[in-house]
């Protein structure tokens, strides 16, 4: 960056850094849901939630592209990926909707199927 720069570049690339270490955390924290990808574990208001192999990584592919619609196909193909075989979208859709019962309440949605499409994390 040459100087003399303005003051809107200089706040631009600190958001951009931020934004970058803010991804790296390895925490996800709602104060209701908690999940902490270095130990794999999921808590629920601070009580540990028993999640399955296959749930955890789909938990954490959702989180991981929050606001983003990943596809039944996406979804499939990052799970395989992960050494994690699901056989269809009927095999994704049962998994997604045993994370559901565990994680979401009628006050803490989450999870979003966008028909014919995939899912989104709200």
């Amino acid at each position: 960056m040459t100087k003399p720069f303005s003051m809107k570049i200089l706040l631009r690339k600190i958001s951009v850094i931020l934004s970058r270490e803010i991804k790296k955390s390895n925490i996800y924290d709602d104060g209701f849901l908690k999940v902490d990808f270095e130990l794999g574990v999921a808590q629920i208001e601070g009580n540990t939630c028993p999640v399955t192999h296959t749930e955890y990584h789909i938990l954490k592919k959702l989180i991981e592209h929050k606001g983003q619609l990943l596809t039944y196909s996406v979804l499939l193909d990052s799970l395989w990926e992960d050494g994690i075989q699901l056989l269809d979208k009927h095999v994704l859709a049962v998994n997604i909707n045993r994370l559901r019962k565990k994680i979401e309440t009628e006050e803490h949605h989450y999870i979003s199927n966008v028909y014919g499409m995939g899912y989104v994390w709200k």
